[in-house]
């Protein structure tokens, strides 16, 4: 069967669809979100601090967009019995249930020109309280969709991209949670005196330690370990295990080492 580029962006998102139809719509919905987002950014002159009011909503459901279906594409290797598992479907209904609420409140938020994170007041610091609870519960479904992934592969997957998948779920859950954690007891992402202009589009710190550097290196690695597995798709998976294991291994080593600069109040990218 042969598919034009015209029709790619349409086969893909009907094949995401009939492949998972529970992670994929929420997936597709937040990626589309991000247009309208775009135009009030463009439009709406309202800042909160030195950023537009619609920044961080538009980050986060360009971020958690990509996320859900990056574990929805990743589950093709979940044996099929496993994913109508108990387990598997508390995972996928616990990560469905908080990133609705991550991404509707912090756009609510953003909307109405107030902070979503670290809200003042008795009904903020509820809310903060239920979103660090959101967070915790999204990258906990993502290690335990990457556990079952690499304990129950599902047959006629190459062992390559079964490993790659599992393993990107698994470390981006695993670090995810200890570098939020972490952020969480620092009563913040920033150790140390901020000031001046951060990086561009992240807003990360360039003259204190910024945690939200190591939550991003910790996070990504749920699409950089399963885009190794693609390009060593084509060899042995017996040789393709090592370099794919090494790399997990250096991804965490290069998240938990951000994390370790960032508590020192070491910026990422000083400034010149």
């Amino acid at each position: 069967m042969s598919i034009t580029l015209r029709a790619v962006p349409r086969f893909v998102v009907t094949g995401l669809l009939r492949h998972e139809p529970a992670l994929s719509p929420l997936g597709l919905i937040l990626l589309a979100a991000t247009l309208p987002t775009l135009f009030a950014m463009a439009i709406d002159v309202r800042q909160f601090g030195a950023a537009s009011v619609w920044l961080k909503p538009f980050k986060f459901q360009l971020s958690l967009g990509v996320h859900v279906l990056t574990v929805a594409l990743a589950l093709a290797a979940l044996d099929p019995a496993a994913r109508q598992g108990r387990t598997a479907r508390i995972a996928i209904t616990a990560m469905i249930a908080a990133v609705v609420f991550e991404a509707g409140y912090i756009t609510l938020q953003g909307a109405l020109g107030l902070p979503s994170h670290f809200a003042p007041g008795l009904v903020g610091g509820i809310l903060y309280g239920l979103m660090g609870l959101g967070a915790t519960a999204i990258v906990l479904a993502t290690a335990t969709l990457g556990g079952l992934i690499l304990r129950r592969p599902a047959a006629g997957v190459p062992g390559t991209l079964r490993l790659a998948a599992g393993s990107g779920l698994l470390v981006s859950g695993a670090l995810g949670l200890v570098t939020g954690f972490a952020i969480s007891l620092s009563q913040g992402p920033i150790v140390g005196e901020a000031g001046g202009a951060g990086v561009a589009l992240f807003g990360w710190s360039r003259s204190a330690g910024d945690l939200r550097v190591a939550h991003f290196i910790a996070l990504h690695a749920a699409q950089g370990l399963p885009l190794l597995g693609l390009l060593l798709r084509e060899t042995d998976p017996r040789i393709a295990r090592g370099p794919l294991i090494l790399a997990a291994c250096l991804w965490s080593a290069l998240a938990l080492g951000a994390m370790l600069q960032a508590l020192a109040g070491i910026p990422a990218f000083p400034m010149p």
